[in-house]
């Protein structure tokens, strides 16, 4: 990505440390490192990068003992664009390593994690009796790894990875070759994942979009087609719609797809999302899911569920404070 796309977000995205990694690896591949707002953001990189690297390491050591285990390991987003589109270590900011695996599979995955001398993260009890996981979680030193089993979380939107396994294609992985998301399926999951996350996540997911699509026009009409046999079709114009706002003519308009006046308010609301999930929490996620569903029945449906996890949720919390006493 250009250092003058990057230059040209909106002042509270700019500031935003994932995207200042990201504008000096882009000034430094423009030969602009020396300019003044590149060495504005050159300790952001660096920090990106120290952190990246123990990430790196462990993404391969996955992939390359789950090929001679025999599994489909797919990884996806960050940890995989990070290698197949960005070529900087320090350019695509991370957390955490998202890998996807078939449910008849979890249980083995799991245990290649933990021969790698990974610890599973305990899940709320109330969250996994009311099938509300989609992932385990792995911890190993200062690598977290989500073991997705699951697309998203207990949305309304199709959460089946069968098909996304399925047409996972082998791709050079660093020092070996590991499965990647098909661009098409990749970029739907980059925008639904965002939407989902009320686009107060990882601010690199609108580099990832446009990466994802350079040179590709074509895989917008894919992404929209996989949303409509998904139920994502208002989630993933949500997306397209903020990628305008902050990226004017870097995609397809979304103004003629559904629920037009819910994702109105969604783009009203733009500025204060874009302060990120570490500024306001998991509030805009809450706020914002419920007007990302396509049918009145599921947000209905959707409700229900996550008034039954609240009170799961009040039960254990119950519960640990008796035992306790």
């Amino acid at each position: 990505m250009p250092p003058s796309l990057l230059l040209s977000l909106p002042d509270v995205l700019r500031a935003r440390r994932e995207l200042r990694a990201l504008l000096f690896a882009s000034a430094s591949a423009a030969g602009q490192s020396d300019a003044p707002f590149a060495r504005a953001v050159k300790d952001d990189y660096l920090a990106v990068l120290g952190s990246n690297l123990p990430l790196f390491h462990a993404l391969e050591q996955i992939t390359e003992a789950g090929s001679l285990a025999g599994l489909r390991l797919v990884p996806f987003k960050g940890g995989c664009l990070a290698v197949t589109h960005y070529g900087d270590p320090g350019a695509r900011a991370m957390v955490d390593l998202d890998v996807l695996c078939a449910p008849s599979e979890l249980l083995q995955a799991g245990e290649l994690l933990r021969s790698l001398g990974f610890g599973q993260t305990p899940q709320a009890d109330y969250r996994r009796s009311a099938g509300a996981l989609h992932d385990l979680q792995f911890q190993r030193g200062s690598v977290h790894v989500e073991l997705h089993h699951a697309l998203w979380h207990e949305i309304s939107i199709d959460r089946d990875p069968t098909g996304l396994l399925e047409r996972a294609q082998e791709v050079p992985f660093g020092a070996v070759t590991a499965f990647a998301p098909a661009p098409a399926d990749h970029l739907y999951v980059v925008l639904v994942h965002a939407a989902i996350h009320a686009f107060a996540g990882n601010a690199a997911w609108i580099a990832d979009a446009l990466l994802l699509a350079h040179g590709r026009e074509d895989l917008w009409a894919e992404a929209e087609a996989l949303a409509a046999r998904t139920r994502a079709r208002v989630a993933l114009s949500a997306a397209l719609d903020h990628l305008e706002l902050v990226c004017p003519g870097r995609c397809p308009r979304a103004a003629r797809g559904p629920a037009r006046a819910r994702r109105a308010l969604v783009r009203r609301m733009a500025p204060w999302l874009q302060r990120g999930e570490v500024d306001l929490g998991r509030l805009p996620s809450r706020l914002v899911r419920p007007l990302l569903i396509d049918r009145p029945g599921d947000a209905a449906r959707w409700a229900a569920g996550k008034v039954r996890l609240l009170a799961g949720g009040l039960a254990e919390a119950v519960r640990a404070r008796i035992a306790k006493w």
